[in-house]
């Protein structure tokens, strides 16, 4: 369970990751890739099949369709944030009974998003004229399944080699 929220070229996240029903351990959730895009993540605790599949995606037409998404086999909630500061939902569904229910992508029509359990709080956070970290600090007061620390990335900050 988590928060992430983004709005003005910043990417924050909780630090709580669980193991079952249990917290495990502190680590952050966003990830600057290669593209220079950054990803955050909810869901399954490896998101490393995610990463590799979007790694070098630079714009919106080299994003996967949903039957790629949905062979990664995992559920998770994602925001691609690309370097023109485009907000992207990514959704993977592992196993699903709902014809309706499927893994894919969406752009946001805002300059701000979050997903995750404490997600709609952030949202409104998000609403209200915060900032990303502030967003997730509501997600985190708010929202049993998330806590720890707020880790955050800029677009603006320089990718270290």
């Amino acid at each position: 369970m988590t928060t992430i929220a983004t709005k003005d070229g910043v990417m924050a996240c909780d630090s709580q990751w669980t193991v079952g029903d249990l917290k495990g351990v502190s680590r952050t959730k966003i990830r600057r890739l290669k593209s220079g895009a950054i990803l955050g993540f909810s869901g399954e605790n490896d998101s490393r099949a995610l990463e590799k599949l979007l790694e070098n995606v630079k714009t919106p037409q080299q994003l996967p369709l949903p039957k790629k998404l949905h062979e990664l086999k995992q559920d998770l909630h994602a925001i691609l944030l690309f370097p023109d500061r485009r907000i992207f939902v990514i959704s993977t569904i592992a196993v699903t009974d709902n014809e309706h229910e499927e893994s894919g992508v969406v752009e946001v029509s805002r300059p701000f998003w979050a997903v995750g359990a404490g997600g709609h709080l952030a949202l409104g956070a998000l609403w209200s004229g915060k900032s990303a970290e502030e967003a997730v600090a509501c997600g985190i007061e708010f929202d049993p399944a998330s806590s720890g620390t707020v880790h955050s990335l800029s677009l603006a900050a320089k990718r270290k080699r």
